[in-house]
């Protein structure tokens, strides 16, 4: 049994990206801007975008998007709805930590259920 992100979990399309940017919902928290899509198919979506210009090398940007992945994968059975959501943090995010990640897409699912 693999508790990793399956592949049918994660945004990957150019198309799909700009899908949800053009009729997702904007939420804005600790820096970070949401974008979410409530979708049509049996499963709830992610996608990370974390520009080098804002955080910085590759190691830093794949550390805020594992900690993302593995936060809404832990808390995805909260949502009451199958949505996408893409994550695009504007400021660089050097203190983001595994639980602070947490309580930023708890507090989401809330405000998307409200």
């Amino acid at each position: 049994m693999s508790l990793s992100l399956k592949r049918r979990e994660r945004i990957t399309k150019k198309h799909e990206f700009k899908n949800i940017f053009e009729k997702g919902r904007i939420y804005k928290k600790n820096n970070i801007v949401f974008y979410v899509l409530i979708n049509e198919i049996q499963n709830s979506r992610i996608g990370i975008i974390v520009k080098k210009k804002i955080v910085g090398n590759a190691v830093k940007r794949n550390r805020i998007k594992r900690i993302f992945r593995e936060a809404f994968r832990i808390n995805k059975p909260h949502l009451s709805h199958y949505i996408d959501i893409i994550i695009f943090p504007s400021t660089d995010l050097k203190e983001i930590t595994f639980k602070l990640a947490e309580e930023i897409l708890i507090d989401l699912f809330e405000q998307i259920v409200a």
